[in-house]
């Protein structure tokens, strides 16, 4: 019988050898991709667009890959990229302004914005403005608000949620600018009760609104007890003329209370009816307080409400990425032919398996008369 005898200097040798091998062959002994959690779905929520958006070609986007069991994957080096294209409308098919403008971005992660394993406190401020009853006759805003509260309730995640809408008094609490229709409550029957009393009448004070809710909501859940957000839904441009913007962002930042706009009609960047007042205006109260915005296209009303409800239950609930986008290249083409909607989608590999999203968002250049030109 032969016996081979390994010298130590021989062993460190081979050891060596085996390490610089499997280095270049890509595998990392100490942790691959392949122990990352496998993507299964990634949910796009929503964008945050700057007004110099054809000057910088930045864009922000937020999503949430999550694995097959419906848990949120938030790591800061996932591996994303997106491509993005002009969406098709007036005079073109999106197929012929794909071949004529070639865009090029780069993505990268920004920010995590992790749950802090708090009960989720999220109320929900609906639009009830006059203008309510032709921008949503139908009442999908409705339908999609007692959705919001059924994906809320299917996350598995412990929360309450509360509703209220504008304009709008209450003398219990003392309310000038809102009703509140819903105290704080994880009874789903109880809060689609609530979101079926909306109504369309009076002006859109927006910002008093808000403060008084985010007022409340610190009494009622304070941040310090409870994971904080609110979601937003309006259609115009706010005209109650005495809290500010700047005011509302700073509020909420203190109650540590991210918005997440959903802008329709008017407030809608991918609206027929688009105007560039009301759009910049529920881009930014997302975008200050770290939240953000979607704009819901005309087109099937319901269908888009609860998308858009759906992907902020999945936000506000298990947490989000986050992302940068860079156009690297094909910005001035946009310009030149006065593209007004990019379309684009977002491809997430985690753990071996790649899943993607598609969003679409307005292109912020405004003409003389202050509204989007959506072609």
């Amino acid at each position: 019988m032969f016996t081979h005898r390994t010298t130590p200097r021989l062993a460190y040798w081979i050891l060596g050898s085996f390490l610089l091998t499997t280095v270049l062959a890509g595998c990392d002994l100490f942790g691959s991709d392949d122990e990352e959690p496998a993507a299964d779905e990634v949910i796009v929520i929503g964008t945050q667009v700057d007004s110099d958006f054809l000057t910088t070609g930045e864009f922000g986007l937020s999503a949430t890959p999550l694995d097959a069991g419906g848990s949120a994957i938030l790591d800061e080096n996932i591996d994303a990229e997106v491509d993005l294209r002009p969406a098709g409308g007036e005079g073109n098919t999106a197929s012929e302004l794909e071949q004529s403008i070639d865009l090029v971005a780069s993505v990268s992660v920004d920010r995590v914005r992790r749950p802090s394993g708090n009960d989720l406190a999220v109320p929900v401020n609906l639009d009830g403005s006059g203008s309510m009853s032709g921008n949503d006759p139908d009442r999908s805003r409705v339908d999609a608000t007692e959705a919001f509260f059924d994906e809320l309730e299917a996350s598995g995640v412990s929360f309450e949620s509360a509703v209220f809408e504008f304009p709008g008094f209450n003398t219990d609490p003392d309310f000038d600018f809102t009703s509140l229709y819903q105290g704080f409550t994880s009874d789903t029957d109880l809060l689609r009760e609530a979101a079926d009393q909306a109504r369309s009448s009076g002006g859109t004070p927006m910002w008093e609104s808000l403060e008084e809710l985010i007022a409340y909501s610190e009494t009622e859940r304070p941040n310090s007890n409870y994971e904080k957000a609110i979601v937003l839904l309006g259609d115009g441009i706010p005209n109650g003329g005495i809290v500010t913007r700047d005011e509302v962002c700073q509020a909420a930042n203190d109650a540590e209370s991210p918005i997440y706009g959903i802008g329709f009609g008017p407030a809608s960047d991918v609206s027929d009816v688009a105007q560039s007042a009301a759009v910049e205006q529920m881009r930014r109260i997302s975008e200050c307080t770290q939240g953000t915005y979607i704009g819901v296209p005309d087109e099937d009303l319901e269908a888009a409400f609860a998308g858009a409800f759906a992907g902020m239950a999945q936000g506000t609930s298990q947490g989000s990425l986050a992302f940068n986008v860079q156009v690297e290249s094909g910005l001035e083409q946009v310009r030149e032919q006065g593209i007004q909607r990019l379309e684009g989608t977002l491809r997430v590999t985690s753990g071996g398996e790649t899943v993607e999203g598609d969003f679409l968002f307005g292109v912020p250049e405004a003409n003389t008369t202050g509204a989007f030109i959506l072609r």
